[in-house]
C-alpha cells in the first residue's frame, strides 16, 4: 500500500469519525429484498468490499457493495440483467471496510455484515419483509478496513463473522444469527494480519474442517484452519505476490474435489490458489482480463445449477468514482472476463 493512500484512507476515516452520527438499531421501509430500484445507481466506493448470494429460490443473485453515500448498496438480477437498489439508511460503512452476507439455515433472514464507524461490526437483516440495521456487540475493535468472513456451521446452529482486530490477530462474533459473543481465534499467535485486506472462509465437504484465509504482513496468503478441535495456522504456499487490493474470495466447487481462493496479483490480474487432494494447492492467473482496481473489493459464488460460477471485482478505470463492477465467469473449464 502506498503512503498516499494510506494516508488518504486515515484521513477519511477522522473526517467520518469526527461528522458520522451512531444509530444502534434503524429499520427500514417495508420493502422486496431487491429493494426500491435506484433511478441512478451510487457508485462503489473505493477500496471497501463486496459480498453477493443468491436469494433461497436460486432466481435472483445480490451483489453487496458499500456506495459513496456510505450506506450499503446492491446490484441484484438473474445473473445476466441487473437492476440497483440502497438497502436502507443505517449506521454508516467505515471507510474501506469489508463486507459479507448469508442466510440462515432456514433460508428465512439474511445477514449483511459491514464495519461501523467506531471500528464495531454492524449488520444489515432481512426478515423476508425489511431491512433492519443493528450492531453485533461490544468487542475487539476492528481494525482500519479490515475484510469480513462469515459462515454457518454445518449443523446450521451456530454462525461465525471474522474480522482483524486492531491488534491485526484475528476475531469472530459467533452466535445464532441474534444473539453474539466475541472471541480472538485460536492462541492468537499466527502470522499478523495485513492492513485492509479482505477475508475468505469455508467450511470443508466433510463438514469437520474449515479455513480463514487472510494476507499476512508478509504479503502472502495465510490461514487458520478448524481441524474439527482446535484452530491451526499455515499457508497455502509461495505464489504471486497480492496487490494493493483488499480482495479475497473462496469456495468449493460443487463436486466437492476442488477448492479456490481467488486474489489480485501485484499486475492487477485476478489470481487463485486451487487445491486437490492429487496436486494440494497451485498457483496461476484465470486468465489476461479487465485489470482490478486499487483496493478492490472482491466476491465469489457458484451458480445455483452448479454450472458456472462468477468472480466480482472493481475494474480500474482510471476514475475509482465511477468504476464499474468486473467479473470472471466460470463455464465448464473456461474462464471468461466481462462487466456489469
Amino acid at each position: 500500500m502506498t503512503r498516499r493512500w494510506r494516508f488518504t484512507l486515515v484521513a477519511t476515516v477522522i473526517a467520518v469519525l469526527s461528522a458520522a452520527p451512531i444509530l444502534s438499531s434503524t429499520t427500514a421501509s417495508a420493502m422486496p429484498v431487491s429493494s426500491k430500484v435506484a433511478s441512478v445507481a451510487v457508485p462503489a466506493e473505493p477500496g471497501a468490499g463486496l459480498a453477493s448470494l443468491w436469494n433461497s429460490k436460486g432466481t435472483e443473485i445480490h451483489l453487496f457493495y458499500v456506495g459513496t453515500d456510505g450506506q450499503i448498496s446492491n446490484w441484484y438480477g438473474d445473473g445476466t440483467k441487473w437492476d440497483n437498489a440502497g438497502l436502507g439508511v443505517g449506521e454508516p460503512a467505515a471507510v474501506g471496510t469489508g463486507l459479507t452476507a448469508l442466510w440462515n439455515p432456514g433460508e428465512t433472514q439474511i445477514n449483511v455484515f459491514y464495519v461501523g464507524t467506531l471500528g464495531q461490526i454492524y449488520n444489515w437483516i432481512w426478515d423476508g419483509k425489511k431491512w433492519t440495521n443493528k450492531v453485533l456487540g461490544v468487542g475487539e475493535p476492528a481494525a482500519l478496513g479490515t475484510g469480513l468472513a462469515a459462515y454457518w456451521n454445518p449443523d446450521g446452529k451456530q454462525a461465525n463473522v471474522f474480522y482483524v482486530g486492531a491488534d491485526r490477530n484475528l476475531y469472530n462474533w459467533y452466535g445464532n444469527g441474534k444473539k453474539w459473543a466475541n472471541a480472538v481465534l485460536g492462541d492468537g499467535k499466527g502470522e499478523p494480519a495485513a492492513n485492509a485486506r479482505n477475508l475468505a472462509a469455508y467450511w470443508h465437504p466433510d463438514g469437520i474442517e474449515a479455513n480463514v484465509f487472510y494476507v499476512g504482513i508478509d504479503g502472502d496468503i495465510h490461514d487458520w484452519l478448524w481441524t474439527g478441535t482446535k484452530w491451526e495456522n499455515s499457508s497455502p504456499g509461495n505464489g504471486e505476490p497480492t496487490g494493493l487490493a483488499r480482495g479475497l474470495a473462496a469456495f468449493w466447487n460443487p463436486d466437492g474435489k476442488t477448492a479456490n481462493v481467488f486474489y489480485m496479483g501485484e499486475d492487477g490480474q485476478i489470481y487463485t490458489w486451487a487445491w486437490t487432494s492429487a496436486t494440494s494447492w497451485t498457483n496461476s492467473a484465470l486468465g489476461t482480463g479487465e485489470p482490478a482496481g486499487q483496493g478492490t473489493g472482491m466476491a465469489a459464488l457458484w451458480n445455483p445449477d452448479g454450472k458456472s460460477a462468477h468472480v466480482f471485482y472493481v475494474a480500474d478505470k482510471g476514475q475509482p468514482y465511477n468504476a464499474p463492477v468486473s467479473s470472471w465467469d466460470l463455464t465448464g473449464t473456461k474462464w471468461t472476463n466481462g462487466q456489469l
